[in-house]
């Protein structure tokens, strides 16, 4: 018999009961007496196993489920939740260093490139300096960056005007030669031996760049020799001789321009050949005159090495180049005159000296400079005047020369 609809648990238990009691009177009035111990046995059962079944349910019913939302929910919190595991720890402590060698790179990087942005500047800052002194000497005057000083001994001809005293003539004498002390300061300058860059007096119009000379050299000399009345009008054989020299080139070769940069690029070994003008003059003390000569011819200028450009010129770092000059005019130049074909007497002038008269004459000029260091040099020079019948002025003079600019630059950084 089952539980009318809408009955509790227990009221089903105990109708079962009440049921199965009626059910046992109704076999025992029916005479199934022998049944009974079997049926109280199945319904100790019933009721044991209704009474349990009934409070399993009630101990193990489910408690309200979670809705499908909330579990979600739950698992993301769960997700998201830091956990301080030893890995993670690990983990962490190898990210915070990364983050901190990633912020010493950055620094480093930083402090060089302030550092290369200081060196950078601090280059810019030389090159500008550099750039202003060189400037500096490119504006100052060519003539005081090539003034030379030369000491040494210059060597004459040997012949002298001795005086009679029986009748007051003078007769020429050929004595020994000796060497004289002197002391030159010179301004030479020769485009075979200079950059091209380096010019003076170049000019601004080419009528201008063809009067004015590009080659020229200015030179005055104090000799120390005695009061002797001397036939010698050579620079060198009088106290105090002073020369004066131009050049206009009409070949030269100096090097070749580079096809690829469009620069010119100076040649080892550089020559010139110039139209020559010379204008030169001696003192003679004794006579209290002075003797002058003067020529027109061709010269020829050489340089063995490189040239200085302006700033090398002066900064005492750079050996200059071996240079080279030889010129040969025609022109006129002072000699004694005598008064007969022997050439044995002079003619006296009034104030009672020797008289000099001009007369044509080929003179030869020659210099070569051998640089010793990079401020020095030994200067060899000789003249020669070709013309005359007995009387042939030559002298050769071999001397240290200083060039005042290098020498001031060097000692200026120093």
């Amino acid at each position: 018999m089952r539980p009318a609809s809408g009955m509790a648990p227990s009221e089903t238990v105990r109708g079962s009961l009440v049921y199965a009691c009626t059910d046992a009177r109704t076999l025992e009035e029916s005479g199934v007496c022998a049944m009974k111990p079997v049926l109280c046995f199945m319904l100790v059962y019933a009721i044991v196993g209704c009474s349990g079944t009934n409070t399993v349910a009630r101990v193990s019913s489910p408690e309200p489920q979670d809705k499908p939302q909330d579990k979600e929910a739950h698992r993301k919190h769960s997700e998201e939740r830091p956990v301080d595991r030893p890995l993670d720890l690990e983990a962490k402590h190898l990210e915070e260093e990364a983050k901190r060698k990633a912020a010493e790179k950055e620094r480093d990087e930083a402090e060089k490139k302030r550092k290369k942005a200081e060196e950078e500047r601090q280059k810019a800052h030389d090159k500008r300096k550099k750039e202003i002194e060189e400037a500096k000497v490119a504006a100052s005057p060519t003539f005081a960056r090539h003034l030379r000083i030369t000491s040494g001994l210059a060597l004459t001809n040997p012949y002298t005007l001795t005086a009679n005293p029986s009748d007051g003539t003078f007769t020429l004498v050929d004595n020994e030669t000796e060497g004289n002390f002197y002391v030159e300061a010179a301004v030479r300058y020769r485009s075979a031996w200079m950059p091209p860059d380096d010019h003076f007096l170049a000019g601004s119009t080419p009528f201008a760049q063809a009067i004015v000379p590009a080659d020229y050299d200015f030179r005055l000399g104090l000799v120390a020799i005695d009061d002797e009345t001397r036939a010698n009008v050579a620079p060198g054989a009088s106290n105090v001789y002073g020369e004066i020299s131009a050049g206009w080139p009409i070949y030269s070769f100096l090097g070749h321009r580079n096809k690829e940069t469009g620069e010119f690029e100076q040649s080892d070994v550089g020559a010139t050949i110039n139209i020559e003008g010379l204008f030169g003059a001696t003192t003679d003390k004794s006579s209290q005159d002075i003797h002058d000569y003067y020529g027109v011819g061709i010269g020829t200028a050489w340089r063995i090495g490189k040239p200085l450009t302006a700033q090398q010129f002066t900064d005492g770092k750079t050996l200059p180049p071996a240079t080279a000059f030889f010129a040969v005019y025609y022109g006129a130049a002072e000699a004694p005159e005598f008064t007969d074909d022997r050439r044995t007497a002079s003619v006296i002038s009034e104030r009672g000296y020797p008289e000099f008269r001009t007369e044509s004459a080929f003179i030869m000029r020659t210099e070569f400079d051998i640089p010793l260091s990079k401020v020095s040099a030994i200067t060899i020079g000789a003249r020669l005047f070709l013309g005359f019948d007995e009387v042939n002025p030559w002298s050769l003079s071999v001397g240290y020369s200083l060039s005042l600019a290098q020498l001031a630059k060097l000692f200026g950084h120093t």
